[in-house]
């Protein structure tokens, strides 16, 4: 998943989705999924778009940051189905494209 995903200008910082088998519930490739599955980067750092697996949650968070305020991010979501993660990535996307 997201190997062809446009990213548009984007820095891939790291990106473990591929290591994950999507057939799969979340419990069976629980070894490849940690806080730290995949970072974006945009307007030279300005923007973050970070996503991670939270088991306390059984869920995906996508988190966009700017100005590195991790406390407080501009929009985060969870997700709890894979298939939606892009939809939430592409709506994450735009937003710091309206407001680059």
């Amino acid at each position: 998943m997201l190997e062809t995903f446009d990213f548009r200008d984007g820095k891939v910082n790291f990106n473990y989705f591929g290591k994950i088998d999507y057939n799969s519930s979340p419990q069976e490739d629980d070894y490849f999924l940690s806080e730290d599955m995949l970072s974006l980067s945009y307007a030279d750092n300005k923007y973050i778009i970070d996503i991670g697996w939270y088991d306390s949650n059984q869920s995906f968070v996508i988190s966009l940051i700017k100005d590195d305020d991790w406390e407080f991010p501009q929009k985060k979501e969870k997700v709890r189905n894979k298939e939606k993660i892009e939809e939430v990535l592409t709506k994450f996307i735009e937003l710091v494209y309206e407001n680059i």
